[in-house]
């Protein structure tokens, strides 16, 4: 077994690298220890480096049959497995190898208390995230609760959002809807993340002019694809390299805006449920979880995520941070004329003579619960 600063194994360490078995087999079969000896410093085994690097699922797969389910466990210097090394070089076929042979694999933490499902969306992986979901267990154990609740199931519907997965956030919320109303060992709820994707709404997006006359012309239907319902469809290529490469711009950027609306409405779905479950809670829950992430949507011009907060909990309004500054003043200041405007529109103009009252000593509405520093 090499130790840390032993570099005997560097030889097998460039052949996982590269996916060269014909160099591995060659030291396997004069070195018993080879298969799972711990190379270089991180204590990878020439599994973790093959999955890593990505080149040769036939590599993997060869590894995986010499090796046994036990074997295929072994963890690094930071306690991954090799199903995490999966997870974050978004590896799906390896992690499939992996966990056909040793289905208890995605149920591993690693030293950061991470599974590999948290670190395939930390990575911002979807097809590896999908395959997770499906074969990680909802159990726990004596030492750590389950991967899907408290603080680690927020935090990982809080990577989930960070990586703009919000349809899988979504179903993840509505099998488990109470992670809505908690927080990550950060102190982070699912909506301060959300809002912080000013991208993931309409009013925030860096959507050109044309972009956006284009982009009401695209439907999103049930099944979130969308379809054009006017203007010529884009042509089979033909003709000249220069005709193909044109038509295939176009269909880029046809895409792009597609792709983009998909994206809104599935970050609307998501903010309907988290909005939805948080008003299940007390009043004071509820101003705590919405009051915050509001305000901060009011500074950003999210003008989305401002009036479904309205429509939804009209109490919103009133919430003020430690300064006294509700929705319309922090409109008025970060100079968000769309969301100033949209306030007087919804009939709440009166929230600037709620301030002036509070401070000549009137009476303002008894829902100011609470004020916080956003």
């Amino acid at each position: 077994m090499g130790s840390e600063n032993d570099n005997h194994y560097l030889p097998l360490y460039k052949a996982a690298l590269h996916g060269d078995w014909i160099s591995a087999k060659r030291i396997f079969d004069s070195d018993s220890n080879a298969l799972t000896a711990k190379i270089l410093g991180l204590h990878e085994t020439a599994l973790h480096v093959s999955i890593s690097a990505g080149h040769s699922i036939e590599f993997v797969q060869k590894l995986v049959d010499r090796m046994s389910a036990d074997e295929l466990g072994i963890k690094t210097k930071y306690g991954d497995t090799p199903l995490h090394y999966a997870g974050v070089a978004g590896n799906t076929a390896a992690a499939k190898l992996l966990v056909n042979k040793n289905p208890k694999l995605p149920q591993e933490r690693n030293s950061g208390n991470d599974t590999p499902l948290h670190r395939a969306a930390a990575y911002a992986h979807e097809d590896t995230v999908q395959y997770l979901l499906l074969v990680t267990e909802d159990e726990e154990d004596p030492i750590r609760s389950s991967p899907f609740t408290d603080e680690d199931g927020v935090r990982l519907l809080n990577l989930l959002i960070i990586a703009d997965f919000y349809s899988i956030a979504l179903s993840v919320l509505q099998r488990y809807p109470g992670l809505a109303r908690k927080r990550d060992y950060n102190g982070f709820s699912a909506l301060d993340r959300l809002v912080e994707k000013p991208h993931a709404f309409l009013s925030g997006s860096r959507l050109g002019f044309f972009q956006r006359f284009l982009y009401h012309y695209f439907a999103v239907t049930s099944a979130d694809k969308t379809s054009v319902h006017q203007g010529k469809d884009v042509e089979t290529p033909g003709g000249s390299f220069d005709e193909y490469k044109n038509e295939s711009l176009q269909f880029q950027f046809l895409q792009h805006i597609q792709k983009t609306k998909v994206m809104h409405k599935q970050a609307m779905e998501l903010l309907r449920f988290l909005i939805s479950e948080a008003l299940k809670g007390s009043v004071l829950e509820a101003d705590n979880l919405l009051g915050p992430p509001t305000r901060i949507a009011a500074i950003l011009g999210i003008r989305e995520f401002v009036t479904e907060m309205i429509k939804s909990y009209p109490g919103t309004v009133w919430l003020r941070n430690m300064a006294g500054q509700n929705i319309f003043l922090l409109a008025v200041k970060h100079r968000q004329e769309k969301i100033f405007n949209l306030l007087y529109q919804m009939g709440t103009h009166n929230i600037f003579a709620g301030t002036i009252n509070q401070g000549s000593g009137k009476s303002c509405p008894t829902i100011i619960q609470r004020t916080d520093k956003q």
